[in-house]
C-alpha cells in the first residue's frame, strides 16, 4: 500500500475513535462498569462500519487512579475492562482503543483521559495534571524529526516529565510508543519508542503514547496522565499528527 494510502487510513481510525468517545461519554451515568463501557464503545465502531481489532484487549477501559496504574503496561487480564470498577463523581476514566481497518488490516491506535463528574476543590488538580501531560505529549510530538531514534524520543519525554516532577508510568521494557503496522499483532516486527532502539524514526508512523504520575500537593495520593496519537514522520521535516488536532473535553 502506498505511503498516502496508509496514512489516510490511520488518519481515519484516530478522527473515528475520537468521535467514538465524544458521542458514548455523554451518556455516561454513575454506576457504569468498565465493562459496559467497553461494550458501548465497540458497538459505536460497529454503527460506524469498524467491527475489527488487532489487539489481544481490543478495549481497554480503566476506571481510578489504581486501576490506571496497575492496569495500563499490565497483562491481559489486569487490563481488561472489569464488571467490578464503575464509574464515581470524580473518577479518572482511561480509554485505550486499538481499531483496524476492515480492508487493509492496518492498525490506529488511540487513548485519551477525561475526569467523570469532577468535584471542585477536589479534582482540580487531577484535571490541570491531565492538560499537562497532554501539552507535553503534544509537545514532544511536534518535535519529531526523523533523525531521532526511539531513544532519542523516550529521553525527550522523561526528561521533560523530570523537569516536571513527573514520574513515568512504565511496564518491564519502558518505552512511549511503537509502530503501527497491518495484520495480526508480532511483537518482533514492531519497533518501540525505548532506549534499546537506535533505529531512526524517519518514514514509520508511530503511535506515541508516554504516560505519568506525580504526588498530590497535599502528599495523599497521585495524579496520573497518558494520550495517544499516531504519528508519521516523513523522510523530510517534522512529524505529521495523524487525525484532527482537536484537543478534547478534560471533563465529563
Amino acid at each position: 500500500m502506498k505511503t498516502s494510502n496508509a496514512l489516510d487510513v490511520v488518519a481515519n481510525l484516530q478522527n473515528t475513535s475520537a468521535e467514538v468517545f465524544k458521542t458514548i461519554s455523554k451518556s455516561f451515568e454513575v454506576g457504569y462498569s468498565e465493562a459496559e463501557i467497553a461494550a458501548l464503545i465497540k458497538l459505536e465502531f460497529r454503527k460506524r462500519g469498524i467491527v475489527d481489532f488487532w489487539y489481544d484487549v481490543p478495549i481497554i477501559v480503566l476506571i481510578g487512579t489504581e486501576r490506571f496504574i496497575s492496569g495500563a503496561n499490565a497483562d491481559y487480564a489486569t487490563k481488561s475492562p472489569s464488571v467490578d470498577a464503575v464509574l464515581k463523581d470524580g473518577s479518572i476514566i482511561y480509554v485505550d482503543v486499538h481499531p483496524q481497518d476492515n480492508q487493509t488490516k492496518i492498525w490506529g491506535d488511540w487513548n485519551t483521559m477525561a475526569v467523570f463528574h469532577p468535584r471542585v476543590g477536589i479534582d482540580d488538580e487531577q484535571v490541570a495534571f491531565l492538560e499537562e501531560i497532554r501539552e507535553i505529549h503534544r509537545k514532544g510530538i511536534a518535535q519529531l524529526t526523523p533523525t531521532m531514534t526511539g531513544a532519542d524520543v523516550i529521553n525527550y519525554y522523561f526528561t521533560a516529565y523530570k523537569e516536571g516532577g513527573i514520574m513515568p508510568i512504565i511496564g518491564n521494557k519502558p518505552d512511549v510508543g511503537h509502530t503501527v503496522h497491518a495484520g495480526v499483532k508480532v511483537d518482533a516486527k514492531r519497533l518501540l519508542l525505548c532506549e534499546e532502539n537506535t533505529t531512526p524514526i524517519g518514514e514509520h508512523i508511530y503511535a506515541v503514547e508516554p504516560a505519568g504520575y506525580r504526588p498530590k500537593k497535599s502528599g495523599e495520593g497521585v495524579v496520573v496522565g497518558r494520550f495517544e496519537e499516531c504519528v508519521y514522520i516523513p523522510k523530510l521535516g517534522n512529524a505529521i499528527l495523524l487525525g484532527s488536532k482537536e484537543l478534547l473535553a478534560l471533563t465529563i
